[in-house]
């Protein structure tokens, strides 16, 4: 009897250590695949991309810097449209107190001595409901994305990032050649939160989360001429989402005239909900082969998990069958017992999961466990079956000679 329980307890940590297993190789797929849809998915949705192809004789024009913020600040003063800018801009930072893998280009193995940053205006901010992931310090308020000088700019980090810097700390960073600044810390993003920058899922872990300033003063000197002009070449490499009662046409036109006004080069409009399809196409090519290797390995754990233990099951019980039934116990008892053990097997590491899930909530806690459950019910069918096929096929009569078949 202690060997029968002693085998049952194994089981029941074999059968969690599996669903464990399986839950996080969900999880992987579920990041993978569900999670390529970016926030801005609307009809509505255009890209804008600049076609200025003399960049450096450009910032360097004063006159045209200038005509570029008022154009900026024009078109995104349009109440009948949304404008979103996600810009990765490494910085370099003064004294940096944390380790190499926050330095741009960390993962492709070259050296930089700059940090990845991420540089959001207040509407891509809002939208992706990235005030609801600091889990330390504040928010980032509306009049923190305009600024008249670089003395203190409001920073979020990711949360990797705690072990090295608090809220309320200080970073002095070169903006651009002689363009100084500095960066206060008022808080820290949650783990694994993501956004979507130039169609590619970035995980702000690692990062710095500054707005990208609207910079009231006009340049001061000729590096601040060329960094607000840098700046704005990539603010206005935005996307612009269209209200309902306002028309592709209507913007078109509108839009046209605040170039001409302006006098700016020629923009091009691209359908933001295009760019993206083609992109989470290619990107599920590309990873086809390793979310169909991740779901083979799912099915074979849960398959061999069921066969494993309904066997051993079978096996440490039925040559029980013949002494419990000449004692005098009944088959629908022994029946009964091992229904029950199958049923303890699986459901005891179930309810477990279930806790965890429930105490760790996350985005996908729910659907992790409708697949437990959905686990548990075809763990339970399979092991019905097998019983009812022993049973079936080894009657009391051939029990009570010890004549049992597999």
């Amino acid at each position: 009897m202690k060997k029968e329980n002693t085998i049952y307890i194994i089981m029941i940590l074999y059968i969690l250590l599996n669903l464990v297993c399986v839950n996080i190789l969900f999880s992987n797929v579920y990041d993978s695949y569900f999670e390529l849809f970016p926030v801005n998915d609307s009809e509505d949705t255009y890209r804008l991309v600049d076609m200025e192809e003399s960049v450096s004789s450009f910032v360097k024009d004063y006159e045209k810097v200038v005509h570029l913020k008022d154009f900026y600040n024009e078109l995104g003063n349009n109440s009948l449209i949304e404008y979103y800018e996600e810009i990765e801009q490494p910085v370099e930072v003064d004294e940096f107190k944390a380790t190499e893998i926050f330095r741009y280009g960390y993962e492709e193995q070259f050296e930089s001595d700059e940090i990845k940053q991420i540089l959001l205006n207040y509407n891509s901010w809002h939208n992706n409901n990235l005030c609801e992931k600091i889990i330390e310090g504040d928010d980032l308020k509306k009049s923190d994305f305009v600024q008249e000088n670089y003395e203190e700019i409001p920073v979020i980090l990711g949360y990797e990032y705690r072990d090295y810097y608090n809220i309320g700390d200080t970073m002095d960073v070169t903006l651009s050649t002689d363009v100084f600044g500095h960066y206060k810390v008022i808080g820290i993003m949650n783990k694994d939160t993501s956004i979507w920058v130039n169609d590619n899922l970035v995980y702000l872990d690692r990062y710095i989360i500054a707005p990208a300033l609207t910079i009231q003063q006009e340049p001061c000197d000729y590096s601040d001429l060329i960094y607000q002009g840098f700046l704005y070449m990539q603010k206005i490499n935005g996307v612009v989402k269209l209200s309902d009662n306002y028309s592709f046409q209507e913007f078109m036109v509108d839009f046209e005239r605040l170039r001409i006004k302006y006098n700016i080069f020629d923009i091009n409009i691209l359908n933001y909900s295009t760019l993206e399809t083609n992109a989470l196409k290619l990107l599920l090519y590309e990873n086809s082969n390793n979310l169909m290797g991740m779901l083979i390995l799912m099915c074979t754990y849960i398959f061999i998990s069921v066969i494993v233990y309904i066997l051993i099951i079978l096996n440490s019980s039925r040559y029980r069958f013949r002494v419990y039934i000449i004692s005098g116990y009944r088959l629908l008892d022994l029946k009964k017992n091992i229904y029950c053990k199958i049923l303890g097997i699986v459901v005891i590491p179930i309810l477990f999961l279930l806790f965890i899930n429930y105490e760790y909530w996350t985005d996908i806690s729910g659907i992790m466990d409708l697949l437990d459950i959905c686990m548990l019910i075809t763990v339970c069918l399979l092991s019905m079956i097998a019983m009812f096929i022993f049973f079936k096929k080894n009657p009391v009569e051939r029990i009570i000679h010890g004549d049992v078949n597999d």
